[in-house]
């Protein structure tokens, strides 16, 4: 195991010595690593590999793990050499998707209509692309955001669909058995947003997921 001092120390070899790219077979391999880790196709998903040094220590069979959230995608591979200390190099992962984009300049707090936007064949570099909007419409713009903008991750929010006061529609599901109760909500939620209300005496919390609707929570009574 590799402390995270150690994985600091590691990740700057690519600044040191000759500079080079790995083998093309591992780069594969590190590629369908990836694309497993995070659940997308392996033909939507790039690497671009920072350089490295001592390339030619690295073989197509070299055991390998990866580390690193993927946040902006990035992304340390540490490879194991036989009979070598390990070496960890950084690459970023992208994943190829049609994302939305705006049609024309929107301000803040705007409601995407159907109208406001468009797609484009674009690379997400983030850990979380299989989870990107591929619709923006209904949610708002976080900012006032320019044409051909991509409404995906901070640049929209979603949309409010249960308001103060609404009585909403608390269910649970499984194995087939559904149980609902009305409840009112004590404050306005965004989808996915956690919903708070009370049901008489009882308080109720779950998770927005529609107007009017929330997914209980299994601890609710």
């Amino acid at each position: 195991m590799i402390c995270s001092a150690s994985l600091s120390l590691l990740s700057l070899a690519f600044t040191l010595g000759h500079a080079d790219t790995v083998p093309v077979p591992f780069a594969e391999r590190v590629r369908v690593a990836v694309a497993a880790r995070w659940a997308v196709d392996t033909a939507d998903l790039q690497l671009q590999w920072t350089a490295i040094a001592h390339a030619e220590e690295i073989a197509a069979d070299t055991p390998f793990h990866l580390t690193g959230r993927g946040d902006d995608g990035w992304l340390v591979v540490v490879a194991e050499p036989a009979h070598l200390a390990p070496r960890a190099m950084r690459v970023r992962a992208g994943v190829s998707r049609d994302i939305p984009v705006a049609a024309h300049a929107l301000r803040t707090g705007q409601q995407i209509a159907l109208k406001d936007m468009t797609t484009r064949r674009d690379i997400i570099w983030s850990a979380g692309a299989a989870a990107a909007n591929t619709s923006a419409v209904g949610w708002e713009a976080r900012h006032d955001l320019a044409e051909g903008a991509p409404l995906i991750g901070n640049a929209v929010i979603a949309p409010r669909v249960i308001t103060a006061g609404q009585m909403v529609v608390f269910y649970w599901s499984s194995h087939g058995v559904r149980v609902e109760r009305l409840a009112v909500a004590s404050a306005p939620a965004r989808l996915g947003e956690t919903v708070q209300a009370q049901a008489g005496g009882t308080k109720l919390t779950g998770r927005a997921t529609g107007p009017g609707t929330a997914q209980m929570k299994e601890n609710n009574p």
